[in-house]
Parts: structure tokens; sequence; C-alpha cells
């Protein structure tokens, strides 16, 4: 894919938002690192984000999970 057609899927996305009828969910692209080193230890953790087709946990189900490792 070129650059243009990235420019174009998202002017089209743009387009279907603006209508109000629409939510576009775009690919997340994480990034290399957010900060350069500075000798300290890091840490390993997860970010867990649940959908769910309700509140009820006897009767709804998970429809979805995003983890993020950072």
């Amino acid at each position: 894919m070129t650059d243009d057609d990235r420019t174009d899927w998202e002017y089209m996305a743009q387009a279907l938002e603006g209508t109000g009828d629409y939510r576009i969910i775009r690919r997340f692209h994480p990034a290399e690192r957010y900060a350069e080193p500075d000798g300290q230890v890091l840490a390993t953790a997860i970010i867990l984000d649940t959908e769910t087709t309700g509140i009820d946990a006897h009767k709804d189900e998970i429809i979805e999970l995003g983890i993020l490792l950072f």
C-alpha cells in the first residue's frame, strides 16, 4: 500500500465518520519506544480492555479483548 492509498482510505474514513452514522476503528501502530532510555530499571506491564454484550456476568459474554504490552 502506498502513502497515496493510505491518504485515500483516511479520506474515505473521515467522510464516513462525518455523516454521524459510522464509527471507524483504526489500526494501532505501536511506537518502537516512547522515550530514550535513562538508565533506570524497566518493568513490563499490560493494559487489558474487554468488550462485552452487557454487564450481567451470568448471561452476557466477552466479545473482544484488547491487550497492550508496555
